[in-house]
């Protein structure tokens, strides 16, 4: 089958930092394989033709990803993808009953499967922070423990650590630091496995 013509819905220009490897790329399509196959049921009606569907856009997307996009507009692009693959197959199946979903009612759709793509990113954020606390030494948690579970001040803070308001807020700021770029580390190398 020819490869569907393709939108540029999800499409930017690749820079060469960004262009994706066939290592990402195999990566992310198995990382959202299952929402695909949910998305492309939800238009073919059809688990069967949806498996079918599924392959011949996986083909596509190995081919053309690293040309078509980036790892963070990969879920929409991929969607794209299938949702043309997904019409043509049901295009070709002339003469056959095959219900499908209307092109509009799936433009209307998008923004809640935007959500689930997001939700899948926060997540992945929140159990990057979790892990990332872990790694914090027992004074730096403590610290944390006060400010955000016992809602204490700055001088509450400074006063039963027998330290500055300055220098707990100078500390709180490197651990806010320290946690930002841990979960990003950690949400980089998720991405790579």
């Amino acid at each position: 089958m020819d490869s569907p013509n393709l939108d540029h819905a999800g499409e930017a220009p690749v820079s060469n930092e960004d262009r994706l490897s066939l290592d990402d790329v195999v990566r992310l399509l198995a990382r959202h394989h299952s929402r695909l196959l949910a998305y492309v049921t939800v238009v073919v009606h059809d688990r069967h033709l949806a498996e079918d569907v599924l392959q011949e856009t996986s083909v596509i997307i190995i081919n053309r990803a690293a040309e078509k996009t980036t790892a963070k507009l990969f879920p929409a692009w991929a969607r794209r993808v299938a949702r043309n693959v997904s019409f043509e197959m049901l295009r070709n199946r002339r003469g056959q009953v095959v219900a499908s979903v209307e092109p509009a009612v799936l433009d209307s759709m998008e923004s809640a499967w935007e959500e689930l793509d997001e939700g899948g990113l926060l997540l992945a954020r929140k159990l990057a922070l979790r892990a990332c606390m872990e790694k914090l030494s027992e004074n730096s948690k403590a610290l944390l423990k006060m400010k955000y579970e016992q809602s204490m001040s700055g001088t509450d803070m400074a006063g039963r650590l027998g330290r500055s308001v300055d220098g707990v807020y100078v500390t709180i700021s490197r651990i806010h630091k320290a946690l930002a770029d841990c979960v990003k580390a950690q949400l980089a190398r998720e991405a790579r496995t």
